[in-house]
């Protein structure tokens, strides 16, 4: 039986007809939607395994991806207990579109964030290896780790998330209200980009060791570190510094535009006090054996000093006679015979010059005077009635008075004593039998008898102010 047109235009009228077609369409888009995170059925693919350390909270249906494009997604994921010394990881199911043939074997697998929100994809980095065939599986080894956004900022400690927070807030700050000026630098950026490009190949090439460079940077800070404050106050009194040059104005542009004639000048003086800096230099190691002994020198000029000072106080009582003395000097030097007489007693002098100096150092170690005048005095303290006596002890034989023709085989007689500063005869001369005339053998000790003068001397000296305190003993 045949239907005409108006059996069909019933039939799509049909609402029971025209309903279940809809629910059918229906259910066949909303299958085809549950199972396009699998793949589309019918559709050719490539099948790739692949194991990484993490899966990074990656899902079923994220994207894989090649160079930045979309080449397949993950139809699962397998978590894989640690075995023996090997520890956990995730076994991940992947198919790509059917046009990829062969994934090479040395293929890098890395898990990377898809955004800030958290969505992750698997970026495949091919190498120039072996093409595997569908199906394959490329192991743990070809994994990378990716770091984590929120472990990139755990990495920053209080004070450094709130300084990052300051310097984001500042270049905002600094940004507003440029918006012209920023398009401007962008629009110049054109000019940038090709001396970057060949900065950045440099950079690329091995032959930069742009790693050593990068570590040796790291190693340097890693040294700044401990003198991080020392920096900190190096930069601040440098902006104050730059502040005050800022301040000078045209005063330092003028200073710099001065510079080279005076660097001109000063180059000339240079080469002209060379010579003398060459002396200067030689003078300084000449006084470098000198310069050593300059401090015990200084303590013993500061003590000769402070004693002068005390002597100069109690020279004024001595004022006044040593005027009239000056005075009386002046006559015999205007005098016209002084001339001559000065020409005597420097003659007088001269002559009398070796025997000061005999006696001297007769004095000084033999106490030829002291033992002379304490003898004397004491050889004319006895007496009676009628004077005093010559206290004297003469060691000899009755014999040597007698006028013989030669000496007597006893005699000992030194008429001129050895009394310098090696030697001091009278007073040391040792006991020798027989005949000894002239010095005795051998050297004698140089010291003699100490004497002291009288108390009272002494007493009257201190209390004159000639003695700062009564002295122990002197010579």
């Amino acid at each position: 039986m045949n239907r005409t047109g108006n059996d069909r235009a019933g039939a799509l009228t049909n609402p029971v007809l025209v309903g279940a077609s809809i629910v059918i369409a229906l259910v066949i888009g909303v299958f085809l939607s549950y199972n396009a995170n699998k793949g589309l059925p019918f559709v050719q693919t490539y099948k790739l395994t692949a194991d990484v350390p993490d899966a990074a909270e990656l899902v079923v249906g994220s994207e894989v991806r090649i160079g930045g494009f979309r080449v397949g997604q993950v139809n699962g994921i397998e978590a894989v207990p640690p075995k023996d010394d090997k520890p956990p990881y995730a076994h991940l199911l992947m198919d790509l579109d059917g046009t990829i043939t062969g994934i090479p074997a040395d293929t890098v697998v890395r898990v990377r964030p898809r955004s800030l929100l958290g969505a992750k994809f698997v970026e495949l980095e091919p190498g120039t290896g072996k093409q595997l065939a569908s199906g394959a599986a490329l192991p743990l080894g070809n994994a990378r780790a990716t770091p984590e956004l929120d472990e990139t900022f755990n990495t920053f400690d209080a004070a450094t998330r709130k300084g990052l927070q300051g310097t984001i807030r500042a270049f905002g700050d600094a940004t507003a209200g440029r918006g012209p000026d920023l398009n401007r630098s962008i629009a110049a950026m054109r000019r940038l980009l090709p001396p970057l490009q060949r900065v950045s190949a440099t950079l690329a090439d091995k032959r930069t060791n742009l790693d050593g460079f990068v570590a040796g940077v790291a190693s340097a800070m890693g040294a700044l570190a401990p003198v991080s404050d020392d920096l900190g106050r190096l930069f601040r009194n440098g902006a104050v510094t730059l502040k005050a040059i800022d301040g000078a104005g045209p005063a330092l542009e003028q200073g710099l535009a001065r510079l080279p004639a005076t660097e001109a000048l000063g180059t000339t003086a240079l080469r002209d006090i060379t010579p003398a800096a060459g002396d200067l230099a030689d003078l300084a190691v000449a006084l470098r054996d000198g310069t050593t002994k300059l401090p015990s020198t200084v303590d013993r000029l500061s003590r000769a000093l402070a004693a002068g000072t005390r002597t100069l106080r109690r020279t004024s009582r001595f004022t006044a006679p040593l005027t009239r003395t000056l005075q009386s000097l002046e006559v015999i030097a205007t005098d016209a015979r002084a001339p001559s007489a000065l020409a005597g007693l420097t003659t007088t002098v001269r002559l009398l010059r070796p025997t000061l100096t005999d006696l001297q150092a007769a004095q000084l170690h033999c106490n030829v005077g002291g033992l002379f005048a304490r003898n004397t005095s004491s050889a004319v303290t006895r007496g009676d009635a009628l004077g005093s006596w010559l206290s004297f002890v003469p060691i000899m034989r009755s014999q040597q008075s007698d006028h013989e023709r030669k000496p007597d085989p006893d005699l000992h007689v030194d008429t001129v004593p050895t009394l310098n500063g090696t030697e001091c005869e009278s007073g040391n001369e040792p006991y020798s039998p027989g005949q000894v005339i002239g010095s005795p053998a051998g050297a004698q000790p140089n010291t003699t008898e100490e004497t002291r003068p009288p108390a009272d001397a002494t007493a009257r000296a201190a209390k004159a102010g000639l003695l700062d305190r009564i002295p122990g003993a002197t010579r």
